[in-house]
């Protein structure tokens, strides 16, 4: 189930003696542990003495294991929070599906959380098969302003629906980045309702803006700059796999609209379905009479194969993002029965 499942779950007042929260959002792995642990919790007046949490990567398995074959003391349930579970062995694995499908305990919940977890191991699998798993994914474009409003409310952030928006937009997928710009902008306007104006005003010094400008930059063609200030920005701290993420996205939006360049469909419907606010929308048709299909299949490509590199070589990163760029450069500038030669490329930079 997805984190909105378990809300629903939450509200009719089912719990479950083991839980797994798996996905790498921070923001909603929080929030999916935030949610069960205070469900669970929720009619103990001595909290603290009710739970227990351990680390995968350094985990007393044995202690945590007679843990578990305790009853609660002085209290009705126990609450067990096993994080960086997918640093547990295949043994401890099978120990903990071994103890619950053996037991019916009560007045115990355990708790995994996983950054990954490959379902296809046999162990995770059998865990899978009794436990309550919630998967907690990065919401798609379309997704994020509902998101942005969801955590402005958690927050009591009075914000306006324009600038939920551009929030969305300018910050991306990451939720967790989401959240620590909303805690800026009440932090700098307190009392103030944050409109568009505030959130240029924050969100533009942050570096996920230089991400936004190298995303137009390449949308243009202009790669020599691009590469240069995709260096500045990883230089600075920028994660170089989630400056691909945004120009997944960024060229994912550019092929949204040539799909829908010849249907009848509004400005409006156009922005919605791309994931983008519509006073942004114009910038990115101006970039799509550069592209064709074609050329941006070829692009997305060059991204996967940047994003394979990155993982799985030993290659720098400067070296994965000129190739990269380069191969962008090629799609970009080559016209119908030309050729791009490895020298023409050279001479860009």
């Amino acid at each position: 189930m997805d984190i909105r499942g378990l809300q629903l779950e939450i509200k009719k007042g089912i719990k479950q003696p083991l839980y797994m929260v798996i996905g790498e959002d921070l923001f909603l792995k929080n929030e999916a542990e935030r949610l069960i642990k205070d469900f669970i919790l929720s009619t103990e007046s001595g909290e603290e003495s009710n739970q227990e949490v351990y680390f995968g990567s350094n985990i007393d398995f044995e202690k945590c294991l007679d843990s578990l074959h305790t009853l609660p003391l002085f209290s009705s349930e126990k609450f067990i929070h096993i994080k960086e579970a997918e640093k547990l062995n295949q043994n401890h694995l099978e120990a903990l599906y071994k103890f619950f499908n053996q037991m019916e305990p009560k007045g115990l919940t355990l708790l995994l959380s996983f950054s990954k977890a490959d379902k296809r191991k046999k162990a995770l699998k059998d865990l899978l098969k009794i436990a309550t798993d919630v998967e907690v994914k990065t919401p798609y474009d379309s997704q994020l302003t509902s998101w942005v409003d969801y955590i402005a409310k958690l927050k009591g952030v009075n914000i306006t629906a324009q600038a939920k928006a551009q929030l969305a937009f300018m910050v991306g997928p990451s939720l967790y980045e989401v959240a620590q710009s909303l805690d800026k902008l009440s932090e700098v306007f307190k009392d103030r309702k944050i409109d568009l104006a505030e959130v240029s005003e924050v969100v533009q010094k942050t570096r996920v803006q230089d991400i936004f400008q190298i995303c137009d930059l390449i949308g243009y063609g202009k790669i020599p700059e691009a590469l240069q200030q995709t260096e500045h920005s990883i230089l600075n701290g920028q994660s170089p796999i989630g400056c691909l993420q945004l120009f997944f996205r960024h060229f994912r939006i550019l092929e949204i609209i040539l799909k829908n360049k010849n249907s009848r469909i509004s400005a409006q419907d156009l922005a919605v379905k791309a994931g983008v606010p519509k006073f942004f929308l114009g910038n990115y048709q101006k970039q799509a009479q550069g592209w064709s299909l074609l050329k941006l299949s070829k692009v997305f490509k060059s991204l996967e194969a940047a994003d394979i590199s990155l993982k799985s070589t030993r290659l720098s990163v400067d070296s994965v993002f000129s190739a990269m760029m380069l191969e962008i450069y090629g799609v970009k500038a080559i016209k119908k029965g030309s050729r791009m030669t490895p020298s023409s490329l050279s001479q860009l930079f």
